[in-house]
């Protein structure tokens, strides 16, 4: 099967590369890899799966080992990453999906899975309140104040 013609397959097999990796004992490189899975099932719209693999790795159930680095990207927890806070403040703005794409040069199914991450993390349901919690918040403009949801 070639990934461009079946990319979620594709990505089935390389989570089980990664749980190969960490079961050898290479902890560092399936963690690496699993985390990639993570983000390419969410860019995809699997979003089942790319939440099932983030609990993995949060869970410690990936194999890495209590405090030690697993490299790869920081994890931002309940947290916006620097990206998810700039699509957000877009969003604010008035912006649509496509226009913020544009605007960060990335495709707009990625600013889909920015903006559907953003909510989750600020437990909310719609773009309006993901824009209200944001402007809450104080995250546009002024004075920024902790993004986590239990505020």
């Amino acid at each position: 099967m070639a990934g461009a013609a079946a990319p979620y397959a594709a990505l089935l097999a390389r989570e089980r590369h990664a749980r190969c990796l960490l079961a050898d004992g290479q902890g560092d490189s399936g963690v690496r890899l699993l985390s990639d899975v993570a983000d390419a099932m969410s860019d995809l719209g699997a979003l089942d799966d790319a939440d099932r693999l983030a609990r993995v790795l949060e869970e410690g159930g990936s194999g890495a080992r209590p405090g030690r680095s697993r490299g790869g990207r920081p994890s931002y927890g309940d947290r916006l990453s620097p990206r998810e806070l700039e699509v957000a403040r877009l969003l604010v703005s008035g912006r649509t999906n496509r226009q913020i794409a544009e605007e960060l040069v990335v495709s707009a199914q990625t600013v889909g899975s920015q903006v559907r991450s953003a909510m989750r993390k600020l437990r909310v349901t719609s773009r309006t309140a993901l824009a209200t919690r944001v402007l809450q918040l104080g995250l546009v403009g002024g004075a920024q104040r902790s993004s986590t949801a239990d505020e």
